[in-house]
């Protein structure tokens, strides 16, 4: 049988492990926020403004006349890509006629009282 000796009787170690109970600065913890004094302000920045540039050469070249519905839908949210097939506006894949639909009834729907 091996003895390892500790400095420490078990009891003192035991009582380092346990949290003090009461109200005392023991029991509170270290990082607190301070009482008093007002309270730190975060500087409030001001939100991107996604889509104010004008609109590019490449864009322009790959939307042509829809350009207009194009900008007006990614300013309403939705993300509007070209792909071989048609446009993909928001997860559907729609063609020309269909982009401008989507367009015309999200106007319709900024339009209502």
């Amino acid at each position: 049988m091996i003895a390892i000796m500790f400095k420490e009787t078990p009891a003192a170690a035991s009582v380092s492990a346990v949290p003090a109970g009461g109200s005392g600065p023991a029991a509170r913890p270290f990082c607190r926020r301070p009482t008093s004094g007002p309270l730190p302000q975060t500087p409030i920045r001001p939100s991107p403004r996604r889509w104010a540039d004008p609109v590019s050469d490449i864009e322009r070249e790959l939307y042509g006349a829809l350009m207009p519905d194009v900008t007006f839908l990614r300013q309403r949210g939705f993300g509007v890509h070209r792909e071989v097939d048609g446009f993909r506006v928001g997860n559907r894949l729609v063609d020309a006629d269909g982009l401008q639909a989507i367009a015309a009834r999200e106007r319709r729907l900024l339009r209502k009282p």
